[in-house]
């Protein structure tokens, strides 16, 4: 999908589904659904499987047949055994005692260290998409000093590191047509579309196209 530079650690897809608070328990059986699809996409394409994960903010290590029994997932790490795929998902309303808004984000974020091809990045889009379904996404290439979850930019100086913070945010406010930031390769809900006059891009399905900014 991306070209291959030294500065570069791999591609990375993010996903976002905007979510009733009401129904923020379901998701963990949806999650554990994706995981299942997911690996039999891997496998399928030759790639190592997901087969352990930190779960819900603890350093403990749980196996794949643990994992599945979990009832309540609020946050996951799942990588393969080479580390070269991993997949981090957030489902923030779970920690929350009461309810603080109507609308809550979930968050799936997919690492490709050694890359992916278009094609490849849209059967992914359509396999997430079918589950959950996706409110908003997209695609970019992670620099090597860059962190994965803000995007922000480490850079050495003489007295440490200091970090490029991202200037941008992104809330429930995509479901009515915001759009944070427009990415080389970007999968937009319809109002995204309208509110955007956006004109150039593929049906993935009935609430989500794929739009790439050249």
């Amino acid at each position: 999908m991306f070209t291959k530079k030294n500065k570069i650690n791999g591609d990375v897809l993010k996903y976002f589904i905007v979510i009733n608070w009401n129904d923020r328990e379901e998701y963990t059986t949806l999650f554990k659904s994706f995981i299942k699809a997911f690996n039999k996409f891997l496998e399928k394409n030759s790639i190592e499987t997901i087969y352990k994960f930190e779960l819900n903010y603890s350093s403990k290590k749980y196996s794949i047949d643990s994992f599945c029994t979990k009832n309540e997932i609020v946050y996951a790490n799942g990588v393969n055994k080479n580390d070269t795929v991993s997949v981090l998902y957030s489902n923030k309303a779970l920690n929350q005692i009461k309810k603080e808004n109507e609308k809550e984000l979930i968050d799936i974020i997919l690492h490709f260290k050694e890359g992916i091809t278009e094609e490849i990045m849209l059967e992914i889009t359509e396999l997430v998409n079918n589950i959950f379904p996706v409110t908003y996404g997209y695609g970019f290439e992670l620099k090597k000093n860059q962190e994965i979850t803000s995007e922000s930019i480490l850079k050495k100086t003489l007295f440490g590191v200091s970090t490029q913070k991202s200037n941008y945010q992104i809330n429930v406010s995509i479901e009515n047509g915001n759009i944070p930031k427009m990415y080389r390769y970007n999968f937009l809900n319809k109002n995204q579309v309208e509110n955007n006059n956006i004109i150039d891009y593929k049906p993935i399905s009935n609430n989500l196209v794929f739009y790439r900014k050249d």
